[in-house]
């Protein structure tokens, strides 16, 4: 007796495991059905981002979000950040941020456009605005993180003055020193000065000036204390 129920009792239990096993398994299989991937939506005006979906797991449940948000800045260097998420139970949305230039300057290649980190941007809008880099650089292509000390200081110093002075142009003076031209006024600054600081006093210093009306030809910001000629 013992023998038979030992036995009844190994196949009760056998037949549990099995019985457990083939209801995961109609489960899993359901839960993947659902959750399949079958769109992906691009947020955003004006890009063009391609996006190969058979490297993506077809389970929206298995998806990485970070892989595709590196992988993406990865290959388009244009964008600033991207931000994926995940509309269940069978979208991808990706939204990606462009870089916004600041700045542009020219080379032997052509002309191009750079943002506030020095990150090298194709030249789709040549008629605009933007301050120009006279700061000699070589061999640039798209996509490029210049690391030029006097280029990045007067990225930094053209970033930090927005809103406060419409810069036209940035020009080397000498090993240590900038020029920053507006279209009435030279700004002379330090290469590695602390551009937030130099930002302030300029501020200061042209609400003053405008108040009286009367805008100084050269405002030198190299010292301790500013010397303003007219």
């Amino acid at each position: 007796m013992s023998t038979f129920g030992s036995l009844a009792r190994n196949g009760k239990s056998f037949v549990s495991v099995i019985f457990g096993c083939i209801v995961s398994i109609i489960v899993f299989v359901l839960i993947y059905s659902f959750f399949t991937l079958q769109t992906i939506e691009i947020v955003g005006e004006g890009l063009q981002i391609s996006i190969d979906t058979k490297r993506f797991p077809q389970n929206i449940l298995f998806i990485r979000e970070q892989k595709i948000t590196d992988e993406l800045l990865k290959n388009y260097p244009q964008l600033a950040s991207v931000k994926v998420q995940k509309h269940y139970p069978h979208s991808l949305i990706i939204t990606p941020i462009l870089r916004v230039a600041i700045a542009r300057f020219s080379t032997e290649i052509g002309s191009f456009r750079v943002d506030s980190e020095g990150v090298v941007l194709d030249d789709t809008n040549s008629g605009d605005l933007l301050p120009q880099l006279d700061i000699p650089v070589t061999q640039v292509i798209v996509g490029q993180h210049i690391k030029d000390k006097q280029f990045l200081s007067a990225l930094g110093f053209i970033y930090e003055c927005r809103g406060v002075v419409p810069i036209t142009i940035i020009k080397i003076i000498d090993g240590a020193s900038l020029s920053a031209k507006t279209a009435t006024t030279d700004i002379l600054i330090p290469q590695h000065g602390n551009n937030a600081s130099l930002r302030a006093t300029l501020q200061t210093l042209l609400t003053g000036f405008r108040m009286k009306g009367n805008l100084p030809a050269i405002i030198d910001l190299r010292f301790d204390k500013p010397v303003i000629t007219f």
